[in-house]
Formats: C-alpha cells, sequence, structure tokens
C-alpha cells in the first residue's frame, strides 16, 4: 500500500479515534488499517490495546478532538514523541454512530497548513459522507457555510518524526508535573520542539538520584494542572473525566470503573 511506501520506520497516527470501527461503507468492529499496511498503527479505541501510560497519551491527543477543542501546535510534536510518520485522518466514519467529530468540520483544521505537517494525500473522490440521522449540534451551528467535503482518507506527514527504538539524552530534560494532558500543554507552547526526553515529577519523586541527575543537567520543570484528583473512565471517547475533587473528598472511590493514573 501507499503507506507502506512512505515513512519507513515510523508508525502511522490515525484520527479520530473511534469506539468501534464503523465505515460508512460497513462496520467491521476492529480498525482494517493494520490488514491493509505492515506499519504500526496508534489509535483511541473503546478496548484499550496497550499499557496505561500509552492510553494516556492517546486520551490527550484525541479527547480534544473529539471535544472540537484542541490545540492544533500540539499535535505534530505529540506525533513525532509516538514516533509517527504520517497523520491518517479518517474520514469515512458513521460518525453519527458514537458521537465523533463530523469530517467536513473536522477537516476544517487542515485547510490550511498546521505547523509540523505537510501537504495531505487524499485516496478516493472526495464525496458527501452524510449522516443517516438529522445532526446537529454546536460544532455544526458555529462552522463556516459550504465547507468542502474531503476525500475519505487523507494522509498528511509527520516532519522529524522521532525513531521508533531510541535512545534519549537526559540533558535539558522536561519534567512535566502532571500527566499526559500536561505533556500535549507543554507541547502546544512549543517546550517538545527540540524532541527533550521527558520524564514525569511523580515518577521522580520516588527516585531522587535521578531528579538530582536532570536538574544537574538542566532540565525544565513544567508546572500543570493535570491529574487532577477527579474520577476517570478509560472506556469511554467522550465523558471520561469527573469534575475536580476537593483533598478531602473521596467521591471517585464510589465507582468501580474508576481508574485514575495517580
Amino acid at each position: 500500500s501507499w503507506l507502506d511506501t512512505h515513512g519507513k520506520g515510523t508508525r502511522v497516527l490515525v484520527e479520530p479515534g473511534e469506539d468501534f470501527a464503523a465505515y460508512r461503507w460497513g462496520d467491521t468492529i476492529d480498525t482494517v488499517y493494520p490488514g491493509i499496511s505492515t506499519r504500526q498503527f496508534i489509535l483511541r479505541e473503546q478496548l484499550i490495546m496497550g499499557s496505561l501510560p500509552t492510553a494516556d497519551m492517546m486520551y490527550a491527543i484525541d479527547s480534544p478532538i473529539q471535544e472540537g477543542a484542541y490545540n492544533w501546535n500540539a499535535l505534530a510534536p505529540m506525533a513525532r514523541l509516538f514516533s509517527a510518520g504520517d497523520l491518517l485522518v479518517q474520514n469515512n466514519l458513521q460518525y453519527e454512530r458514537y458521537g465523533m467529530p463530523q469530517p467536513r468540520i473536522l477537516w476544517q483544521h487542515f485547510l490550511k497548513p498546521v505547523p509540523g505537517l505537510g501537504t495531505p494525500v487524499g485516496f478516493g473522490k472526495p464525496v458527501p459522507n452524510k449522516s443517516t440521522i438529522p445532526w446537529i449540534d454546536e460544532q455544526v451551528l458555529k462552522a463556516p457555510p459550504n465547507l468542502p467535503w474531503p476525500s475519505p482518507v487523507e494522509v498528511l506527514p509527520v516532519s522529524n518524526p522521532r525513531p521508533i527504538v531510541r535512545g534519549e539524552s537526559a540533558s535539558n530534560a522536561l519534567v512535566v508535573d502532571g500527566d499526559a494532558t500536561g505533556i500535549a500543554d507543554a507541547a502546544s507552547v512549543g517546550l517538545l520542539n527540540g524532541n527533550p526526553a521527558i520524564l514525569y515529577a511523580g515518577t521522580l519523586d520516588s527516585h531522587p538520584s535521578q531528579l538530582t541527575s536532570a536538574i544537574k543537567q538542566g532540565a525544565v520543570l513544567v508546572v500543570t494542572d493535570s491529574n487532577k484528583k477527579r474520577a476517570f473512565k478509560w472506556d469511554l471517547l467522550h465523558g471520561n473525566v469527573g469534575y475536580t475533587e476537593t483533598a478531602s473528598e473521596n467521591y471517585a472511590s464510589q465507582h468501580p470503573s474508576d481508574a485514575p493514573l495517580r
């Protein structure tokens, strides 16, 4: 496939995420991309396949896209962190089935250059991907009229992705007080542009010698308001988080599906 001849040695990041693979042409439940390419794919789905830190990173990338609140300056740096050499935008989903972004509304963000992403390559003739049910929400109401329809699949190259297998210098590392959402916030203001090694402050708390070493090598501390004390459910693509609790509250522990990373 085209993907196999491009982006050698890198992964493919697929957006938007999906609960299950329901395309306009049919419902396969599982995504089709691993069956049509030998490259590794990264895709957020309802069923987590991978470690919790990876799922946390996918949440940080995909959830704002699902909610229409993404800072597009963060997309390429986060894709590089995942060793993604290409971004695949799937515009052929039955978006109304799981409340995903409408293709035209999502694609409008790629009509002008996104920092760190190249010119899109379209696959298939652009055709209207219309919902089978009436679909009007705040994203539709605020969208410009007459937005063009994208191709069913669009691929954008990611500049300078990090290798899948790599070693990274501890010099000038980025120490993040927070979770992956904090990393995405740091990416949005350019703190990942130099491809620094990323360390979590919470991890270094129990490894003081590593913290001392990082400080001596010029580490930058980023304090974020992510990783709050709140409920978190992983088996959803929307409405994952609860409200921010006070230090003395213990409301989240009453929910059997609550599984925050703390």
